[in-house]
């Protein structure tokens, strides 16, 4: 018995120092919280999000993908992606929220309002790096003072 509460125990805290990882359905999920310290890209009125490594089944999101918010309300995408297999394709999508936790909003933008929309990076073939990049999201620049998490959500 103390052998499995201490396995727990230890999952458990496995878990928090691996950035609050946990699931939600059949995806994956990975916090990142923004830093408000990072002067040149506030400076700049934006909020950059940087991911670790992400995996899922055969694909990888390599570390350093990047999420910008801007003060303007547009956003920017930056990774790069690859597979093991043939035909593999990464689905995601983000949801960006206040410090309290309170949800703002999510990119791709929700036009359903039933739930989120994804984002599909399709990889045919298994090779290095597929350069995966999004400049078209919009979301509300009144929420942009709020913005201090992101989480995004994804499976392969």
């Amino acid at each position: 018995m103390r052998q499995s509460v201490a396995a727990a125990v230890a999952g458990f805290a496995l878990v928090l120092l691996a950035g609050g990882c946990q699931s939600r359905g059949d995806l994956d999920n990975v916090a990142v919280r923004v830093h408000p310290n990072d002067p040149v890209a506030l400076a700049r009125g934006e909020k950059v999000f940087t991911f670790p490594e992400l995996r899922s089944g055969r694909c990888t999101m390599r570390p350093g993908a990047t999420l910008a918010l801007t003060d303007v309300g547009t956003s920017r995408w930056d990774a790069k992606a690859w597979t093991t297999g043939e035909n593999d394709r990464w689905d995601m999508w983000v949801e960006v929220s206040a410090s309290n936790g309170w949800p703002l909003f999510t990119l791709p933008p929700d036009r359903t309002g039933e739930k989120p929309e994804v984002y599909t990076l399709r990889m045919p073939a298994p090779r290095t790096d597929y350069d995966w990049q999004e400049r078209g999201w919009r979301f509300d620049p009144t929420k942009y003072r709020h913005i201090d998490e992101v989480r995004v959500f994804f499976r392969c």
